[in-house]
């Protein structure tokens, strides 16, 4: 009887500690998502700052040769001034639009983290009772006694 209690007892010390850690598990995934998004988002600034520079050179090299070439306000260089900005923003969206992606994808994997360590607490909760001793097998046993 006192093997059985021992047994017992780290059983449930077990689960219980379990539980916990895999709390604590899910709060440093939690932490670690957040600096992977915070690199991201300054990934992605630092790639909207590139393309609006390059827009920039862009701009004035097309403005420069027009000058060059004596057509400065003609409709070719507004044109090609156009396009530039035109893919400069282009440029822009794309990145915008990727960082929209990957925050989408990092929130559906959190999510999917919280469910997993939700499913592994309700799980362990679930194997308590076998723990104590009250699980199916024993309810079972307790059933074909009284049977007889």
């Amino acid at each position: 009887m006192a093997i059985s209690s021992i047994a017992l007892g780290v059983s449930a010390i077990g689960t219980g500690v379990g539980v916990v850690q895999g709390a604590r598990a899910q709060r440093q995934q939690e932490k670690s998502d957040a600096v992977g998004r915070a690199q991201a988002e300054i990934a992605n600034q630092r790639e909207i700052r590139k393309a609006i520079a390059a827009g920039k050179v862009q701009r004035a090299a097309v403005s420069a040769a027009g000058q060059a070439q004596g057509a400065g306000r003609s409709s070719s260089v507004a044109g090609a001034l156009g396009a530039a900005q035109t893919q400069s923003a282009a440029n822009i969206g794309f990145a915008r639009t990727t960082q929209a992606a990957n925050d989408a994808q990092n929130a559906a994997l959190g999510r999917a983290r919280g469910f997993q360590a939700s499913s592994q607490l309700f799980g362990a909760v679930a194997q308590l009772p076998t723990a104590f001793g009250f699980g199916p097998e024993a309810a079972a046993q307790q059933i074909f006694r009284n049977r007889g």
